[in-house]
């Protein structure tokens, strides 16, 4: 199941993998993430942490828990991994 198209992984926590598309230039507190399944928000805020700038075209693990705002889903994240 992915994460960016299935609706039934509201609440639930995920771990999912891809690439860094573009990322906040002013704070870091969010970033799309692109996997085979296509790109997603990573939203950073709510967890009171952020990602230094300059990380976009690097591979990224994020653990997180599924969130849904006006029918977009997104991706509330708790811990990033930036290889």
């Amino acid at each position: 199941m992915s994460a960016l198209t299935d609706h039934s992984l509201v609440n639930q926590g995920v771990i999912i993998e891809g690439i860094i598309l573009t990322q906040c230039q002013a704070s870091g507190c969010w970033f799309f993430l692109k996997d085979e399944t296509g790109r997603i928000l990573i939203d950073l805020a709510p967890s009171n942490f952020t990602i230094t700038a300059n990380r976009v075209g690097k591979k990224a693990m994020v653990k997180g828990i599924v969130s849904e705002a006006e029918g977009q889903i997104k991706i509330i994240g708790k811990e990033v991994t930036i290889h």
